[in-house]
């Protein structure tokens, strides 16, 4: 049987290519080499080369195939979640809030001389201290007020705070304060109790007390010089004996919580024993939990009347 005639080219581009057919096509393939310099001409590096030679006549279904994989990756603009765009609003107060640098500065402002007036009232209320007089070797501690302004959402402002607290740093080790260690309760008693609560469909109950370091009741002698501005004009050398405690006393926290305490005992709550600020009360087949964070209290139990 007779063979069919090629085309020269056809038969070319059919035949395969050899080494040196391949380095002068391409040389054609570049004829811009040719115009340059030997200095100024682009060499490529040899290993490369070749190994492109090599990936040209290396048959197709020799070379490697890569897989497909067959889980996608699933991103979030696939998925049509989006970050939210925030929103900015941007406010103005005109409203000039300055808080005073000074007692006197304070006293002349009266705004200022109302709060202050309230918290002396609050803490003679309270059976806070009462004066003596002084001796020479007495342990005096210091103090100073507290100004702050609390403000509304649009700037306006709400409540003009101030709140007398003891300079601690006066104070000494073994004379004016010993212990200072406050329990405070565990996170993983709190997510256990809270657990139980929705488990058992419980209502839970959120305190915070006011002033709560002003209710602790003091075991050591602390005294205290009488606040500024509001000094006792029939007893200006007096000094405070401090009965409850103040905000900055080293010992204030551990007197609370020791307050707080012996009030849920008498009540007739039991202290756990792994983690002292949890409280459990048990009338019957009821049960009720109290847990202790500083002046943060949360309650919980099968009796909505016990809880409340």
């Amino acid at each position: 049987m007779r063979k069919p005639i090629l085309n020269p080219t056809l038969k070319a581009h059919l035949e395969k290519p050899t080494l040196n057919q391949a380095l002068k096509s391409k040389q054609l393939k570049t004829p811009h080499n040719l115009y340059l310099s030997p200095s100024l001409s682009i060499k490529k590096p040899i290993t490369q080369s070749l190994n492109h030679l090599v990936q040209l006549l290396t048959p197709h279904s020799q070379q490697p195939t890569h897989t497909q994989s067959t889980h996608p990756m699933i991103t979030r603009a696939k998925a049509d979640i989006f970050k939210p765009k925030p929103r900015l609003y941007l406010t103005t107060s005109h409203i000039k809030i300055s808080v005073p640098a000074s007692v006197s500065e304070a006293l002349e402002d009266h705004n200022w001389r109302n709060a202050m007036t309230e918290e002396m009232n609050a803490l003679a209320r309270n059976n806070t201290w009462c004066l003596v007089q002084p001796i020479s070797d007495m342990k005096i501690v210091g103090n100073k007020w507290d100004f702050r302004i609390k403000q509304k959402v649009d700037g306006q402002i709400e409540q003009y705070k101030a709140r007398l607290v003891a300079k601690g740093f006066h104070q000494t080790p073994g004379i004016d304060f010993n212990e200072t260690f406050s329990p405070v309760v565990k996170a993983v008693t709190i997510l256990l109790v809270l657990s139980i609560a929705v488990m058992k469909n419980w209502g839970v109950i959120q305190l915070d007390v006011n002033n709560a370091f002003l209710n602790g009741d003091l075991v050591e002698d602390v005294y205290m010089m009488q606040p500024a501005g509001f000094i006792n004009k029939a007893q200006p050398n007096h000094v405070c004996k401090l009965r409850k405690t103040l905000y900055g006393l080293k010992q204030a926290p551990r007197a609370w919580f020791e307050k707080l305490k012996r009030a849920l005992i008498d009540w007739g709550f039991t202290n756990s024993k792994s983690d002292t600020s949890l409280f459990i009360l048990q009338q019957g087949r009821d049960i009720i939990f109290v847990l202790i964070y500083v002046d943060d209290i949360l309650i919980t139990g099968s009796k909505e009347s016990l809880v409340q």
